[in-house]
């Protein structure tokens, strides 16, 4: 019997020597758990994988990029997307570059703003002025002017044209839109959303109106003086978009600007006139009112009592 127990476990003990090794028991139930294979590896692999795929993969996992944080691996990847033969996977990368707000996005999204395709360069355009780079404002201005602008500029005179003229599509704009015009609302006040989706769809949009579009978010004296010649410009959709903008850049001065489209004879004009006046109006009047309050250090309930002099 003492013979038969040693065999065995010289047995066990060869075998275990040979065998591959086998999944350790689970101290809880004693079933077999399965190591399971790095995940972070893992998703390096998927990544990899879908760069080499077809141009759907390939755009795709640039949009997904955006969500992968200013790190140096993304930032490698959108570098090898951004000289993609695909136009569509190099306007993806405009989207995701813009939402990474990084040095890194700005320098990758100044190569794009060279590339060949008109789209993919204004693209880049206002992702730069979305990140507040210079060169951004400074190029949706000569888009905007278009063939007003004179003197050297960053576009020649033949792209700048072609930059203005160009007919957006909705998968264009849809990128566009998701990159996000910023809106800075004021209390009460609506962001246009609507007004922005209904210009969108109108046949007429073109560069030069999305441009004006995109100076709704600009605070400063130039491209506030661009956004009020375009409101004279003679394509209705760039006036309309200009008053789009004026209106959401929250500035009372610009009433006077839109009196005179109150009697534009394009609707979407006019229309949008008349409710941008009451807006800034509005805007006007609430500024008004908290100028007029007083402060807490100042209110009467605060302020010592005179002496009676009893």
């Amino acid at each position: 019997m003492y013979r038969r127990i040693l065999f065995t476990a010289l047995a066990l003990t060869w075998a275990a020597s040979v065998s591959p090794d086998l999944p350790a028991a689970s101290p809880e139930t004693g079933a077999q758990v399965t190591p399971a294979a790095d995940p972070s590896a893992r998703a390096w692999q998927i990544i990899d994988g879908a760069m080499a795929g077809n141009v759907d993969q390939r755009r795709m996992i640039v949009d997904a990029a955006s969500l992968g944080g200013a790190r140096p691996k993304v930032f490698e990847y959108l570098g090898r997307a951004a000289v993609d033969k695909d136009h569509e996977v190099r306007m993806a990368v405009c989207t995701s570059l813009a939402s990474l707000k990084s040095p890194e996005s700005i320098l990758l999204l100044k190569k794009l703003l060279a590339d060949p395709i008109i789209e993919i360069g204004f693209c880049a355009a206002q992702a730069l002025y979305s990140l507040d780079d210079p060169l951004g404002k400074e190029a949706l201005l000569e888009v905007l002017e278009g063939q007003k602008k004179t003197g050297a500029g960053f576009f020649s005179a033949e792209k700048r044209e072609a930059m203005g003229a160009f007919k957006t599509k909705k998968r264009f704009f849809a990128f566009l839109f998701r990159m996000g015009i910023r809106f800075a609302p004021v209390p009460g006040l609506a962001m246009g959303v609507s007004s922005m989706q209904a210009l969108s769809k109108d046949p007429g949009v073109s560069g030069r109106s999305l441009s004006a579009l995109a100076f709704a978010t600009g605070r400063d004296s130039e491209t506030r003086e661009a956004l009020v010649e375009a409101l004279k410009d003679k394509d209705a959709v760039v006036r309309a978009s200009a008053v789009h903008a004026l209106a959401l850049r929250n500035d009372p001065s610009a009433k006077a600007a839109l009196i005179p489209l109150l009697d534009d004879k394009e609707d979407k004009v006019r229309y949008r006139a008349a409710v941008a006046y009451l807006r800034l109006e509005k805007v006007e009047e609430e500024a008004k009112a908290a100028e007029s309050q007083p402060t807490p250090g100042n209110s009467p309930k605060n302020s010592p009592r005179k002496m009676s002099g009893r």
